[in-house]
């Protein structure tokens, strides 16, 4: 067997296994771990795998979503600051639809600077901050809670609700970009939503750091062309993706 042979067979295991060993994968390909070690190395070179002490892990594919407490404090310095550069494109008196998820709980604590906002949400989390607001008229957008994301609500029925309203701006959170096929989440439930929020919504503006770039989970939530902003925290770097020319890119400092 060749070596892109190898390389390939390699990748495949490891994204049907999430995680190999060298020795596990030596075995498998009756090579020595020596060999194993520098097909690995080269793969991480090239960003197809993340080396791990003793073997590697896939980065393509994000197939779970993290706890909701563990998504929290991960990134948060990164999460307030796009959260406040995000705030520049919510104008007084703007309809909304704020997405679930920790990025958009951080632009959540910042609304209360903004004037006669209309905020449709699904996201109990977000509703405890900004419930009783007097700036605020909030909408809570109805559907099924699933153990999984118990936090919110979800499924056909949460997307069939947005298509009750036309709102100026969706501010979203996804769990994978690839620049060019689109956005994506790893649970059918929450993907329904999302669709939901960008037919509904005359602007789609992505709150994502830069780990979430040029990579896949299972369902597409939308292509690249429903993308009108991506808002993103001042380690993403521009000259190493192919932004499609129509999306406006604002990086938080």
């Amino acid at each position: 067997m060749n070596k892109e042979i190898r390389h390939r067979e390699i990748l495949d295991y490891i994204q049907i296994n999430k995680r190999a060993t060298v020795t596990e994968l030596a075995n498998k390909f009756s090579i020595t771990e020596a060999t194993i070690r520098r097909d690995l190395n080269e793969l991480s070179e090239s960003q197809l795998i993340q080396r791990t002490r003793g073997g590697a892990v896939g980065i393509i594919y994000r197939y779970i979503e993290d706890e909701y407490d563990v998504r929290q404090v991960s990134h948060f310095t990164e999460k307030q600051s796009i959260a406040r550069k995000a705030l520049e494109l919510v104008d007084d008196g703007d309809s909304i639809i704020l997405d679930s998820g920790t990025t958009t709980y951080e632009l959540a604590k910042l609304l209360h600077m903004k004037k006669d906002l209309t905020i449709i949400i699904n996201d109990f989390n977000i509703y405890n901050i900004l419930r009783g607001q007097p700036n605020i008229k909030l909408i809570f957008a109805g559907g099924v809670i699933i153990e999984e994301y118990n936090e919110i609500s979800v499924g056909i029925p949460n997307k069939e609700f947005y298509s009750k309203y036309s709102v100026n701006k969706a501010f979203m959170g996804v769990m994978s970009v690839e620049l060019d096929s689109g956005v994506y989440h790893s649970n059918m439930d929450v993907s329904y939503a999302k669709q939901g929020m960008v037919e509904n919504a005359e602007q789609i503006i992505l709150l994502v750091n830069h780990t979430k770039f040029e990579s896949k989970s299972m369902y597409r939530i939308t292509s690249m062309d429903n993308i009108d902003y991506i808002v993103t925290d001042s380690d993403f770097n521009e000259k190493l993706y192919d932004v499609p020319s129509h999306i406006k890119v604002m990086k938080a400092e």
